[in-house]
């Protein structure tokens, strides 16, 4: 699947003006936090995980993600205010949480460039498994169905460019070059924000289809 303004991997530079909120976007164990630090400086680099450890000490702690969320958005928002760059490392696998990031790099005329890592299952299970924390196969089935979802739902999103990784070889052939920064113009309209817990109809195990709610991790 093709998205627009989808950017194809080459052996040349991706030309990143400095006006740019990076959003990636992927389930746990599919190396979105890995890319962050070996591609960008861990100043520019706002996560979820590292917001839940600097409120409770613990990047898993579950119950402090509203609390996590809106720190989150704070300092995204700080960064672009006073003119630098930010990359937000979240799964965003709900649109709500997307259009939110949208909504910030709309407000400074920044542009957006959204990654979605949609590597293998069996990769993200084996990285979940070597990792210290954990979230573990049944969180990531969910997840799963929710990057299914995405990937549908980006066919009506705007973003300024779409990298999609499909494997760990395609994340090791990027490479990026600066550009000075412009003003981004051509700017979505009005973003509609899913309401929080909104239920969602998930395919269960016996193949039915059941509503169900919006749990915190989730949120990641």
């Amino acid at each position: 699947m093709l998205y627009t303004k989808q950017i194809l991997l080459t052996k040349n530079p991706i030309p990143l003006f400095r006006n740019t909120l990076l959003i990636l976007v992927g389930p746990s164990g599919s190396g979105k936090s890995t890319f962050a630090k070996q591609y960008f400086p861990s100043t520019m680099t706002v996560s979820t995980d590292h917001c839940r450890a600097m409120i409770s000490d613990s990047s898993m702690n579950q119950r402090v993600s509203d609390h996590a969320f809106d720190l989150f958005y704070f300092i995204i928002e700080k960064r672009l205010l006073n003119g630098y760059p930010a990359l937000a490392d979240s799964t965003a696998l709900r649109c709500k949480y997307r259009f939110k990031l949208q909504s910030i790099a709309q407000k400074y005329l920044y542009h957006t460039m959204l990654l979605l890592f949609d590597l293998p299952k069996e990769v993200c299970l084996a990285n979940d498994k070597n990792r210290r924390a954990q979230v573990g196969e049944n969180v990531l089935d969910r997840q799963w169905y929710y990057l299914e979802q995405t990937k549908q739902e980006l066919v009506k999103e705007y973003y300024d460019q779409i990298l999609v990784f499909h494997s760990l070889e395609d994340i090791g052939l990027f490479s990026y070059q600066w550009q000075p920064p412009v003003p981004a113009v051509n700017m979505p309209p009005n973003l509609p924000i899913e309401p929080p817990n909104l239920p969602i109809a998930e395919p269960s195990a016996n193949g039915n289809v059941a509503a169900v709610q919006m749990k915190p991790t989730d949120q990641a």
